[in-house]
């Protein structure tokens, strides 16, 4: 994002998790607007927080729908993560009759070193 804005990436947070919704406008990107919803769960005894997100992000061009999951260890807001999984998946549709539909589907792995 840009400096100060919220992200578009879904956040953790301490036990009891709580539900973040963010909203932007993007005009150098020509969007209207971004808008999320995130909801972190503790698992595996409270050692792991799993967040599914869902995403919509709309431009007079375009239409992009998300489901992102991601799995990280559970750990105060302050401390960074050692490691995160994920699993993105999206769809965009393009307003103009002519353009197809594209779907993607994206497994992150990443790690602090």
């Amino acid at each position: 994002g840009h400096g100060g804005e919220p992200t578009a990436t879904p956040q953790k947070a301490p036990l009891p998790s709580g539900g973040k919704t963010f909203q932007r406008a993007e005009p150098g990107l020509g969007r209207w607007g971004v808008a999320e919803l995130a909801y972190g769960f503790p698992a595996h005894n409270d050692q792991l927080t799993l967040t599914p997100a869902v995403a919509l992000a709309l431009s007079p061009t375009s239409r992009n729908y998300s489901l992102l999951w991601s799995l990280v260890p559970y750990a105060d807001q302050a401390q960074a993560d050692p490691w995160q999984v994920s699993l993105a998946g999206e769809r965009q549709e393009h307003t103009t009759a002519t353009s197809p539909v594209d779907h993607s589907l994206k497994l992150t792995f990443s790690t602090l070193f």
